[in-house]
């Protein structure tokens, strides 16, 4: 799976309400042609369908499959290990201290709490 591909089933699977490929180019900050491409791989590969929008015939809402949802947390822990594998290897333990210290930095700049 492609980083791309994570960030839109992860956009999926986060939203509460049904979503069509214009909604997801725009969370995603992604161009509608990239959306479409990568949707077409989603729904090749079982992760999601698409379906005729009844409020607007030129767009699809695009759906999860059971596979996607059952596989869920399966997924979302072999990348979120496969991304922290390849910052260990990128970055030295201090490195990475000094990169969190500076993300909640900014987080406490903008005022996100979290």
């Amino acid at each position: 799976m492609t980083p791309e591909q994570w960030q839109i089933l992860v956009t999926l699977w986060s939203s509460e309400k049904e979503l069509n490929q214009q909604d997801i180019s725009h969370l995603t900050l992604k161009e509608k042609q990239t959306v479409s491409r990568i949707v077409q791989r989603l729904e090749r590969d079982g992760w999601i369908t698409r379906e005729m929008d009844p409020g607007d015939a030129r767009s699809f809402i695009i759906r999860l499959t059971p596979r996607a949802r059952k596989q869920k947390d399966e997924v979302v822990n072999l990348l979120y290990s496969r991304f922290f594998t390849m910052i260990n290897e990128a970055i030295t333990e201090q490195e990475q201290e000094t990169l969190l210290r500076l993300c909640k930095k900014l987080r406490r700049k903008f005022n996100d709490p979290a």
